[in-house]
């Protein structure tokens, strides 16, 4: 970066004085405009489940009676669940409320999503991140719901850093509860929108299939809202403005 890089433990707090001032802690912490939502659990609420293994935790049903109360349930949980290594590394001490919540969380899987995915598959998917939050959910038809996530993950040059994905995620009804039978991700690329003028722009036909295949979001509804778009049927440079607006839109919605 030009210059030397040294871990925070050698900055000096006293060298520059200054005026304590009341602030919303959110305003320098995260670099999202959207507000968290998944908040719906205290971290009271953990300490039943202290050094439990995920087969013998039966959630409350309360928090499975509803699809989308199911879905902020389960991000609730995740939200200040960690799984930082010593190579993706972050934090001093521990961080939120360690590993205490996942084997919580893998209870929101139905029965035959568990079959699919083992706990310790569940749980290698979260390495290097250590803060969840969730930043959008919208159904899109029946039990499919449309997220995103903004995640702090660590990494092996004293740094953190923020992270974005969105995804789909499947519920199913079974015995009464909402249940979670399939979630996939997508991992967003902001230097995307940097590379496609420059790169792709003498390139019409890799433009339509990335717009055709990529699961683009575009503003739809009143509110303005992002929303899937079920369908973009894009040519020549034409292509290349559409996908630019798109991949914006995005950025100023979540930086």
């Amino acid at each position: 970066m030009g210059g030397e890089l040294s871990d925070q433990n050698g900055l000096d707090a006293t060298a520059e004085p200054s005026s304590y001032r009341a602030v919303d802690a959110e305003t320098y912490f995260r670099p999202s405009c959207l507000p968290v939502l998944n908040t719906a659990i205290e971290s009271f609420f953990f300490n039943p489940y202290i050094d439990r293994p995920w087969k013998s935790i039966h959630l409350p049903q309360s928090l499975t009676l509803a699809p989308e109360k199911t879905l902020l349930h389960y991000f609730s949980i995740l939200r200040e669940a960690e799984n930082l290594t010593d190579e993706k590394a972050g934090g001093c001490g521990t961080v939120g409320q360690a590993r205490i919540p996942f084997p919580l969380a893998y209870a929101f899987f139905s029965p035959a999503c568990r079959k699919k995915h083992s706990y310790k598959a569940f749980l290698a998917s979260f390495e290097g991140i250590g803060q969840t939050h969730l930043i959008k959910l919208n159904q899109l038809e029946g039990l499919r719901y449309f997220v995103e996530i903004e995640t702090i993950q660590g990494s092996n040059q004293n740094v953190t850093f923020f992270a974005y994905y969105h995804g789909i995620v499947q519920l199913e009804k079974h015995n009464g509860r909402f249940l979670i039978e399939r979630i996939t991700w997508y991992g967003e690329d902001f230097c995307v929108p940097l590379t496609i003028c420059g790169s792709t722009m003498q390139k019409p036909a890799l433009i339509s299939n990335l717009a055709a295949g990529a699961s683009l979001l575009k503003k739809g509804g009143p509110s303005g809202r992002m929303v899937m778009s079920k369908q973009l049927i894009l040519t020549g440079q034409t292509a290349v403005i559409t996908v630019l607006s798109i991949f914006s839109s995005r950025m100023v919605q979540t930086c």
